[in-house]
């Protein structure tokens, strides 16, 4: 895994998102600064739960939490971590465990956000990150088994360098960027165990910028 970049010290700002009465967010995803606050606006009729994962799996690293938010003008907010992280959310209704709407991606810094393969299988999924740009969505997939796997991209890969293969442990895979070319979408991938043609075989789904 290529070392992290971190972006210049600015002042810290305040991302305000309005969730709507489909309790879709506008935006769809945020690009946060080190210590910025990201402010939930629920334009909807009952009270929401916004659950943010954990990222990457079992990791130290959190970007958010559980926030209940009240219907506007009340709200909920956090403050992003001063590193580089990302996280995907789920919005629910309070006291029910269905998801009403996401994943929808934040992204602090140069993320990125993790997917883990292990027996074929990808976690989180779908995931989503943020579209090219400045720094651009960041993902990295890497193996939690002992084996390597080829990935795929059936309607085209949208990342830089290109996502072709994984191998076992975070530190040796690289981090990607979404291209300023990919359009946003949503992107389907397989995976499949290197050397096998029925081993393994899975796959997933990136949500770009959407």
């Amino acid at each position: 895994m290529s070392a992290a970049r971190h972006i210049p010290i600015t002042a810290a700002v305040t991302h305000d998102v309005t969730i709507d009465a489909t309790y879709t967010p506008s935006p769809k995803y945020v690009v946060a600064g080190y210590g910025d606050t990201i402010w939930f606006r629920n334009n909807s009729s009952i009270q929401l739960v916004v659950q943010c994962g954990v990222n990457p799996p079992g990791g130290s690293v959190q970007v958010g939490g559980n926030l209940t938010v009240p219907t506007t003008p009340i709200g909920a907010s956090f403050v992003a971590p001063n590193s580089d992280g990302a996280t995907n959310y789920y919005i629910y209704q309070s006291g029910n465990p269905t998801p009403l709407s996401g994943p929808w991606a934040i992204q602090v810094g140069n993320g990125p956000i993790y997917v883990t393969v292990n027996g074929g299988l990808t976690a989180p999924d779908p995931v989503a990150v943020p579209p090219g740009g400045n720094p651009g969505g960041k993902l990295e997939i890497y193996a939690t088994d002992n084996n390597n796997y080829t990935i795929a991209w059936p309607g085209g890969d949208p990342f830089t360098p290109a996502v072709g293969s994984v191998v076992p442990g975070m530190q040796n895979n690289s981090v990607q960027t979404v291209n300023n070319t990919g359009a946003v979408k949503d992107y389907n991938y397989t995976v499949r165990q290197s050397g096998s043609f029925t081993e393994g075989n899975g796959g997933g789904k990136v949500k770009v910028g959407s």
